[in-house]
């Protein structure tokens, strides 16, 4: 297979392609390996795919913004049943706020309903 790059006078690249050989025998592809059941067998406390080291008695927090600032969202995920806890967004905002906001935000929810330290 060959390839050319071309510009032209104002600077486009224009790229073309071409085949010289045909494969009789085409190569064969690997066979993916099967997927690890999710969760393993021997994980009992959670629904979702975590390694050994996380606990899953836990809440976890994640945010994101489009831009920064931008529209920022974030959320609170249970670790034992993988159900969402609480969104939040989007509003205006940049990643490092709504990162902060989603920790207080989970600490006051557990306070105002006295769960146990997760």
């Amino acid at each position: 297979m060959s390839m050319a790059l071309e510009l032209d006078s104002k600077a486009h690249a224009h790229f073309s392609f071409s085949q010289s050989f045909l494969f009789l025998n085409p190569p064969k592809r690997k066979k993916m390996n099967k997927m690890p059941v999710n969760p393993p067998s021997w994980r009992n406390d959670t629904v979702l795919p975590l390694p050994n080291e996380v606990v899953a008695n836990a809440w976890a927090v994640d945010a994101a913004c489009s831009g920064n600032p931008g529209p920022m969202e974030y959320q609170c995920i249970d670790l034992q049943t993988g159900a969402q806890v609480f969104h939040y967004g989007p509003i205006h905002g940049t990643n490092n706020i709504g990162e902060f906001l989603a920790i207080v935000h989970a600490l006051a929810l557990m306070q105002q309903k006295a769960l146990p330290t997760r």
